[in-house]
């Protein structure tokens, strides 16, 4: 993720431009905030290929999309639309568009969505009576453009109801405030008196883009989440992520705690149907929201000092959960827990207590630190075949932020352990790791005031995050 040279193409109607100056009043906006804005009319010079901006256009990561009567009636348009939703499906095509409504039309409704598709199918059955009984070889660009009039009629469905799904201000409310709220899912502004940094306002963005995409595959917790906060019953997804956005701020626990009664009474209906694939479906949605909620929760100034932190850590927590949180936080990912006894850790990290209950001598506690790291980074590898050098490079590969999915690596060093003066307490054993696995993060549990990370609630939370595993982890879930 960068924060500078974005580049965001436009996908539109030139008539409805012409009347609206939509992109001309965004062009300006665009350029304040450092954001490269592509359109045809800006990037096409007489005799350049249509067809090859059109393959830009959409392969981009963010596509202005500006809806309208004459757009979902344009060949151009529509097939515009079709590819960026093929590209990597309805997930990809929800973070990537960000939709304008140049009219009165409402995507999401039944009856403008029965007449489009209407339209398509019209457009489809009179291209196939005109090419009916032509030679096919005279014709070959035709039938494809037949072709695309087919595949249009079949997603034009889809394509408006997921776009539809997108919250949306009506264009003289994103006109009076310059485009802000579309823009900020692009780019924000960063306040001098914020204390989100440019940085972690996109990771955050990218967070709650993430949750709006498990919403929209759960209807058991978009629906049960709408309810408990007395949302209107037509909420969209992106109303729900702000609630979800503020109870990290006010209640993390409490938003934790609804989302385990939740799942658990959704699965104990399930259980009862032996609905099973149903049933772990909601498991694998569930327990992704409260790992992405759990990242939201670490307050903004300790957010700002991870990102100019070190790969080697000293934190003012008491649970080992919380160490995932806070290395997902600073490396822009998602937390991945596993459960314990009796506490929650990072599915990928190595502990200190784990390589000291393996009976180790204290003269080989590196090597067997090692080890276990192989085995969480490499897991069908032996450490003396493949060699440290080749393990370190595989730890490096996931410290890049850009993938909220990368697996979170490190060498954990709990509070208890440094109580109980263990060989992890010497200096020269930790630098001999250090040397070894330079690429390796190493998080020591300290209660310590100048340490990073928070110290208030992380034991709440954590025990709440305990709670949501153990209750989901009975077997009769698993089946």
């Amino acid at each position: 993720m960068t924060a500078a040279n974005i580049k965001v193409f436009v996908s539109y109607k030139w008539c409805v431009e012409d009347e609206t100056q939509i992109v001309a009043k965004l062009e300006p906006l665009c350029e304040q905030r450092g954001i490269e804005l592509i359109y045809d009319r800006n990037k096409l010079q007489h005799g350049d290929l249509i067809n090859e901006f059109m393959k830009e256009l959409v392969t981009s990561d963010h596509i202005i999309t500006i809806f309208s009567k004459e757009y979902l009636e344009s060949e151009y348009c529509m097939y515009e639309l079709l590819e960026i939703y093929r590209r990597n499906g309805a997930s990809d095509f929800h973070k990537r568009i960000y939709p304008i409504i140049a009219d009165d039309m409402v995507l999401s409704d039944f009856d403008t969505q029965v007449k489009y598709v209407e339209h398509w199918e019209e457009e489809e059955k009179s291209a196939g009576l005109k090419l009916a009984g032509v030679k096919p070889t005279s014709i070959i660009r035709l039938r494809e453009r037949h072709k695309i009039y087919q595949n249009i009629s079949d997603e034009i469905n889809d394509l408006m109801d997921f776009a539809g799904n997108i919250l949306v201000k009506p264009i003289h409310g994103l006109e009076q405030e310059n485009f802000a709220s579309l823009l900020d899912r692009i780019k924000p502004v960063e306040s001098p008196n914020s204390s989100k940094t440019q940085e972690d306002r996109l990771f955050i963005n990218e967070v709650l883009i993430a949750i709006e995409d498990i919403l929209i595959d759960s209807e058991c917790l978009y629906g049960g989440l709408i309810k408990k906060y007395r949302l209107s019953k037509n909420a969209s997804v992106k109303e729900v992520s702000k609630v979800i956005e503020e109870q990290c701020e006010n209640d993390i626990t409490g938003l934790i705690r609804i989302i385990t009664n939740l799942t658990v009474g959704r699965l104990e209906k399930f259980e009862r149907k032996k609905s099973y694939n149903k049933a772990r479906k909601l498991l694998d949605a569930a327990e992704n929201l409260v790992a992405l909620i759990s990242v939201l929760g670490i307050p903004q100034e300790q957010a700002k000092k991870l990102h100019s932190s070190s790969l080697y850590m000293e934190l003012s927590q008491e649970a080992e959960g919380s160490a995932e949180i806070t290395v997902a936080r600073k490396g822009q990912s998602s937390p991945k827990f596993r459960k314990g006894k009796p506490y929650i850790l990072g599915k990928y990290a190595a502990t200190s207590n784990e390589v000291l209950e393996s009976g180790i001598d204290e003269s080989n506690a590196i090597d067997e630190v090692i080890k276990q790291v192989c085995a969480k980074v490499l897991p069908n590898e032996d450490i003396n075949v493949v060699g440290e050098k080749f393990l370190n490079n595989q730890i490096g590969l996931e410290l890049k932020p850009d993938d909220l999915r990368k697996k979170n690596y490190y060498f954990l060093i709990s509070a208890s352990e440094l109580d109980k003066g263990s060989v992890f307490t010497n200096s020269s054993v930790i630098d001999e790791l250090k040397k070894r696995l330079p690429k390796l993060p190493i998080i020591t549990l300290k209660y310590k005031n100048n340490s990073l990370g928070y110290v208030t609630s992380d034991r709440l939370l954590m025990g709440e995050i305990y709670n949501f595993y153990k209750e989901i982890n009975n077997p009769k879930f698993k089946q």
